[in-house]
């Protein structure tokens, strides 16, 4: 929305994604509210029935109709702007940022929608593992927080490529020097905890042994006191 606001462009595509945002969150209404993740999230709530069900199934259903029938009515009245900008813009990382966002609500859609698709093809429901969530979103939150900090340098529709490097020069020595410093001081403080363990064991060993050794040393008079007092 803020490309549309400066420069007029992505008008289908927000009201598509907009219309698609909030029927997911009637999506995710349905998960919670519906009781068919009741088995496999602690998520969802208490099974209120097929009412609540088939209820929200419809709610979903009319905003769904609803929303992309308005949207295929008038996108023709919808003004198409040209692309002007170049790929070192404001516009085009926004651009790259929504992508990305796309690709993790997919992931997320189908990691949390693993039951019931399990149910379907298996007859079994069965939930995804948390891995699944940190091998696919990670790497895009990764990709969005790098977006979203060089996004701030650029300029609406083109930047200098050389403005742009020298800007990104000094966060990237930053960047690299405090990684660097953090990584040294991590392994040093576990080198040190590797190397602190082996005194000890060492230690304990030791009183291990001089305990045995006191108790085979130790005289067998009470032994001894104890059968004449028998007798």
């Amino acid at each position: 929305m803020m490309a549309q606001r400066r420069s007029g462009t992505f008008v289908r595509t927000n009201f598509l994604l907009s219309i698609l945002c909030f029927v997911l969150v009637l999506y995710s209404t349905f998960l919670t509210r519906s009781g068919v993740l009741g088995e496999t999230s602690v998520h969802s709530f208490v099974d209120p029935g097929n009412w609540a069900y088939w209820l929200l199934l419809a709610v979903i259903f009319v905003f769904g109709v609803f929303g992309f029938g308005l949207l295929l009515r008038r996108i023709r009245q919808m003004p198409r702007v040209p692309v002007e900008h170049s790929i070192f813009s404001r516009e085009f990382a926004l651009y790259l940022g929504a992508f990305t966002i796309c690709f993790a609500a997919i992931f997320i859609t189908i990691g949390t929608s693993s039951p019931i698709i399990t149910g379907i093809l298996k007859g079994r429901a069965a939930a995804v593992d948390i891995a699944f969530y940190v091998k696919t979103t990670l790497p895009l939150g990764i990709a969005l927080s790098l977006l979203a900090g060089i996004g701030q340098l650029l300029w609406w529709k083109s930047s200098n490529k050389k403005a742009l490097l020298a800007s990104l020069l000094y966060p990237l020595i930053s960047a690299v020097v405090f990684t660097c410093h953090f990584f040294i001081r991590r392994l040093i403080r576990a080198l040190r905890q590797s190397v602190g363990r082996v005194p000890n064991i060492s230690g304990k060993s030791q009183i291990c042994r001089g305990r045995n050794s006191a108790h085979r040393a130790r005289p067998p008079f009470p032994r001894i006191c104890g059968k004449l007092a028998l007798r």
